[in-house]
């Protein structure tokens, strides 16, 4: 390799979290990178939303985007009773009131202690350092919370079908079951202003690529072969074809592309980490246009989720770390024009067999897609009848034998904080880099 081209900051991980983290850095002044890794989700129904952070330091008020927002959460049971939280807390008290009245006064209280919780654990300018090989050590362990999320919520609310609801909101983004110490963060998290997702049209997309394009951000779609440590303040990073680069400091964009690439990172102390943990998305072609399975106000755009009860979503975790998936898997979903897209997080990344670990199959893929079309069903008003072509996609899941295997050696990397905004973690850790740098 001998042209390596020097960066500031390599990105790996050519999706919108990568794509708005490299554009951040390079706003900074950083030479930046983004490596395509083949494991980026393509079919989702919505996105995280940029937050306002992002939206001001990359000017994206003078591209004319203007997303449009997911604004409500819907939770389904089996008894036809629906629990529906919304993006504005009036909206949630005013539906609250009639599906769990004894706990719509205290939503307010929820909300904001939850938000309180979801700042104080975030860094602030004094905790940024000066080198990155120091950065995992400035984690605001001072606001972590210790508490479950499961007990989080019955502190608050005696509703079962809304403190489900709540478990379904917040753990279905990381894969948790709610028991674990600390997955209070995921409550958190969920609370926090950019938590809610906006309509996924491609737009967001274009834009950050033509503004990563702006500022010379190069893109790269070679397959990784080695990264290795060049010195104390420089990785390598060869590829199979072409040449290869060297970087001040190399982050992944998501800790769920650094699980499916294998790649090494720094320790994470946030409950939220599940590296053994992989999601599934689920494309329904219908014939028609699907009714949504309850009608809200003003046309407004939801996120639909299906778990029964807390110790339905315990149950699924508890299947993934055995290596199998759960009977019944917790599901969110969103209605597109003759599309459902649904996705569950509780996939091993590998299958347990008597055999020892297996690689996920076609065959492992179409059962699953059995078991999800099974339970939208019976929710969804005789829909599924038209259906014409169902498409289960699992990323994260592991490779036994991967046809390009990084080096066992490789260093550790750095990857974001799992955040309900990715996007916001990723931005963030990227200006920390080159900040220290």
């Amino acid at each position: 390799m001998g042209n390596r081209r020097q960066f500031d900051l390599v990105v790996i991980g050519d999706d919108l979290s990568g794509l708005a983290a490299a554009a951040c850095a390079a706003r900074r002044g950083a030479a930046c990178a983004v490596i395509a890794t083949g494991h980026e989700p393509t079919e989702q129904a919505s996105v995280a939303s940029i937050p306002n952070f992002v939206w001001r330091r990359l000017d994206l008020h003078e591209t004319g985007l203007a997303p449009e927002q997911v604004s409500a959460c819907v939770s389904l049971f089996n008894d036809a009773e629906a629990i529906t939280t919304f993006a504005d807390d009036h909206d949630t008290i005013e539906a609250l009131d009639k599906t769990a009245p004894a706990d719509s006064a205290l939503w307010s209280d929820f909300r904001s202690e939850m938000r309180r919780k979801q700042k104080s654990k975030r860094p602030t300018g004094e905790q940024i350092v000066a080198s990155p090989e120091r950065l995992h050590q400035t984690a605001p362990l001072d606001g972590m919370l210790t508490d479950s999320m499961a007990g989080l919520l019955d502190d608050y609310f005696t509703s079962d079908h809304l403190k489900t609801h709540l478990a379904s909101v917040a753990g279905l983004t990381f894969g948790i079951g709610g028991e674990e110490p600390g997955s209070g963060f995921a409550l958190a998290s969920a609370s926090d202003w950019s938590a809610w997702r906006v309509k996924n049209d491609g737009t967001l997309v274009e834009t950050l690529n033509r503004v990563c394009e702006k500022l010379s951000v190069e893109k790269i779609a070679y397959p990784i072969r080695r990264i290795e440590r060049h010195d104390s303040r420089n990785y390598n990073i060869d590829f199979d074809l072409g040449d290869g680069l060297r970087a001040r400091a190399v982050m992944a964009s998501s800790p769920r592309i650094a699980a499916a690439m294998g790649l090494r990172t720094e320790d994470d102390p946030s409950p939220l980490a599940a590296p053994e943990s992989a999601e599934a998305v689920i494309s329904v072609k219908l014939s028609e246009t699907s009714n949504p399975p309850v009608e809200l106000k003003d046309g407004l755009n939801a996120i639909y989720y299906i778990a029964e009860t807390k110790d339905e979503i315990r149950a699924a975790r508890d299947a993934v770390l055995e290596g199998r998936t759960p009977e019944n898997p917790p599901l969110m979903f969103e209605l597109g024009d003759k599309e459902i897209i649904a996705r569950t997080p509780y996939c091993p990344r590998l299958l347990a067999s008597e055999d020892g670990p297996r690689e996920w199959t076609g065959q492992d893929r179409q059962i699953l897609g059995k078991q999800v079309l099974q339970r939208l069903g019976k929710y969804l008003n005789g829909a599924l009848e038209t259906v014409q072509r169902t498409d289960v996609k699992v990323f994260g899941a592991a490779e036994l034998d991967p046809e390009h295997p990084l080096n066992e050696n490789m260093p550790t990397i750095h990857a974001p904080a799992p955040e309900v905004n990715e996007i916001a973690a990723a931005a963030r850790l990227a200006m920390r880099l080159v900040r220290g740098g």
